[in-house]
């Protein structure tokens, strides 16, 4: 099976990306493209900068920099 560590973060991405989707979904669906791309880009530089940044003030730094760099340049090149 999965380990605890790895099925416990892979259901919870599943259960907080769920809301993003289904709000994508209805919004291509009623044609509204633009809507659709703003809600995903939205969502993620909200996780990125707000998420990630308190993250890293409550854990007194940045534990992993490398990711961190990694997933803001992915973030940056796909908007």
């Amino acid at each position: 099976g999965l380990p605890p560590r790895f099925a416990g973060v892979t259901f919870l991405a599943l259960a907080s990306g769920a809301p993003d989707v289904s709000a994508t979904v209805a919004a291509i669906r009623s044609g509204e493209y633009l809507l659709s791309l703003g809600a995903l880009t939205g969502a993620a530089m909200f996780v990125t900068c707000v998420v990630a940044g308190g993250v890293i003030i409550v854990g007194d730094g940045a534990k992993a920099k490398g990711a961190l760099c990694r997933e803001t340049a992915a973030l940056m090149i796909t908007s």
